[in-house]
């Protein structure tokens, strides 16, 4: 794994276990000819946690949808432009799910204001709002508005404490640039979600109604 990639994976670990998300512990490991190696400790044994090999599995679908994190995951995913939420890089227990596999979030081409298909696909999200009633104003609003809710009161307080926990293990010009990058999209963030929870052609939508 290159450098970068591996201290992508070490602060999105950190930074989402700061906001108690479902994410293994994360280890950096080393072999014997010095090369580093991304890991994570284990659930608790015993672990039943697999590999999801289809999350467009019908069932799989509709347990991430009654997840109760899955709003929370879907926003964290947002915040780190995470391209890659499919197969092999969510488990299931059969009860829960866990997060893992996070090289491919804040890629080095993206601005961080930038945010859709263009970019990257956020499949949970995409899960999370798939079934909202666009009809029903009050609901889509609601929607939007924990989103929102939800940086103000979780993602800033948590990028104040993240370079505690990766400042010995990350070069510093590496963890400048990831810790800007988040510093800096956590103040949009709230707007980007909105937007793709109530798009502008919704709202346009809204507004002409009589």
């Amino acid at each position: 794994m290159e450098p970068r990639a591996l201290s992508v994976e070490l602060v999105c670990a950190a930074i989402g276990r700061l906001l108690d998300l479902p994410i293994p512990e994360p280890l950096l490991l080393i072999d014997e000819s010095g090369k580093y190696y991304f890991g994570s400790v284990d659930a608790a044994y015993p672990s039943f946690h697999q590999y999801i090999i289809d999350h467009e599995n019908k069932g799989i679908k509709e347990r991430l949808a009654q997840w109760p994190l899955l709003k929370a995951a879907a926003f964290f995913d947002e915040w780190i432009a995470m391209d890659d939420r499919s197969n092999g890089n969510i488990l299931f227990n059969g009860e829960t799910f866990a997060l893992i596999d996070h090289e491919s979030a804040i890629s080095s081409q993206i601005q961080q204001d930038c945010f859709g298909i263009d970019y990257y696909s956020n499949q949970l999200l995409q899960v999370a709002i798939n079934d909202i009633d666009y009809s029903d104003e009050l609901l889509v609003q609601k929607t939007a508005n924990e989103a929102n809710s939800w940086v103000v009161n979780n993602a800033s307080a948590s990028v104040n404490n993240l370079e505690v926990h990766v400042s010995n293990v990350i070069a510093d010009p590496v963890k400048r640039e990831l810790i800007s990058f988040l510093a800096g999209r956590i103040e949009s963030l709230g707007a980007i979600l909105y937007e793709q929870i109530k798009p502008q052609q919704q709202q346009m939508n809204y507004n002409a109604q009589p």
